[in-house]
């Protein structure tokens, strides 16, 4: 043991230690544990931003984390009492709510698309090439 050297100090000493280690996945068993919440936070976030550039994996367990940090999460997996009991793809900024999620969402989003549109023009072109009545069901029968 060092004297004068504090819990803190040792523990962001392991998680650089650790980090310098560049491996594919990397998986970490609560980092943040004695860490106040800001340097926490600036652990994790060191985590997302190093697995991004390295185009790493990076698993975290974390026991009581501020919205923060899900906030740099990518998936967020709740475990209790062992066992996983849900998980979720967390959104990303410029992405909120852009996606439709229900089923009026999606009639919503189509009714208001270029794509729609498009069809609809397509649709009433074909129609008036090959109008469909009387005189043109005859005249397929007829000949």
């Amino acid at each position: 043991m060092i004297r004068g050297v504090s819990g803190g100090e040792k523990k962001r000493t392991s998680i650089a230690e650790a980090f310098i280690a560049t491996t594919p996945i990397q998986a970490w068993d609560n980092t943040t544990r004695g860490l106040d919440s800001l340097t926490a936070l600036k652990v994790v976030t060191t985590l997302k931003r190093s697995a991004v550039t390295r185009g790493t994996c990076v698993m975290v367990s974390l026991y009581q984390a501020s919205p923060a940090i899900y906030d740099q999460c990518d998936k967020v997996s709740l475990l209790y009492e062992g066992r996983q009991i849900t998980q979720v793809n967390m959104v990303k900024q410029g992405f909120e709510s852009k996606a439709p999620c229900s089923l009026e969402d999606f009639v919503g989003v189509w009714l208001k698309s270029a794509e729609r549109e498009a069809l609809i023009e397509k649709i009433e072109g074909y129609n008036s090439e090959h109008p469909i009545g009387q005189d043109t069901m005859h005249r397929y029968h007829s000949g």
